[in-house]
């Protein structure tokens, strides 16, 4: 069965609620072509395997101000978890979540804002994971 973007459960531990948006993650190697002299073929080396920066986000609530006003000051290194659940249809979770630990806080988003605008003011984190997700 098909799944839509609907169907994920975002958490960030530390922070009370989900989160709207997941994106990142991935990993990626550098590879490099090795000729072998006079062959028309040629081998592929692989480098080390590195993963993307994960960013979340939501629509500002009054109650994130508590934990805002925690993790916005950078002097202090933050690290959380991040978990995305898959959730059926029904939005029942399905299996394990994907969990990502440790993740290094290396960016945080505030609300835009504008006082003609009804948008949503959304609120960003971005970290830096160190391996694949559990």
């Amino acid at each position: 069965m098909k799944t839509t973007q609907h169907q994920f459960r975002v958490k960030v531990s530390g922070i009370p609620g989900t989160f709207n948006t997941f994106s990142g993650g991935g990993m990626e190697r550098e590879s490099t072509q090795s000729w072998n002299g006079g062959s028309p073929n040629y081998d592929n080396l692989s480098g080390p395997a590195t993963y993307a920066n994960i960013e979340v986000s939501r629509p500002h609530r009054l109650s994130d101000e508590e934990w805002l006003s925690q993790w916005r000051n950078g002097e202090r290194i933050r690290r959380a978890t991040v978990t995305k659940q898959p959730l059926d249809e029904n939005l029942v979770a399905v299996g394990k979540p994907v969990t990502y630990e440790q993740c290094l806080l290396v960016g945080l988003s505030e609300p835009d804002t504008e006082a003609g605008s009804a948008a949503e003011a959304m609120v960003s984190l971005t970290f830096a994971t160190t391996g694949p997700a559990r």
